[in-house]
């Protein structure tokens, strides 16, 4: 049986294009799901505490660098591109997101995993 999932929003001020911000996605990568909301802000589906989650991704963040771990547990809205709408549906725990209009174009140049 599967534990539970919990839902993140995760960002960090680690600049891409580093061998550290490689080291975050891959730490992403080890989730069960995530999508990227912006180069350094992620929605991630975990079976991990915050707590873990955020112990893992600051291994690879220097002093000076900025790393968030925030829990998706409350009702929401949004407007945004459909493929975070369909990420949101199918990960936030409470199932209270409801389907959301996309914005046309905006989304073909980040990941979903």
């Amino acid at each position: 049986m599967s534990m539970p999932l919990n839902a993140y929003i995760v960002t960090c001020t680690v600049e891409p294009e580093t061998r550290r911000f490689e080291r975050i996605e891959r730490e992403l990568d080890r989730c069960v799901s995530w999508t990227a909301l912006s180069s350094t802000t992620w929605l991630v589906a975990t079976e991990q505490s915050a707590e873990q989650l955020m112990r893992q991704l600051r291994l690879h963040a220097e002093n000076t660098e900025a790393v968030y771990v925030m829990g998706m547990a409350d009702p929401m809205e949004g407007y945004g591109p459909q493929r975070i709408n369909r990420w949101l549906n199918r990960h936030v725990p409470h199932g209270n997101v409801v389907p959301l209009r996309a914005v046309r174009g905006r989304d073909a140049s980040l990941s979903t995993h």
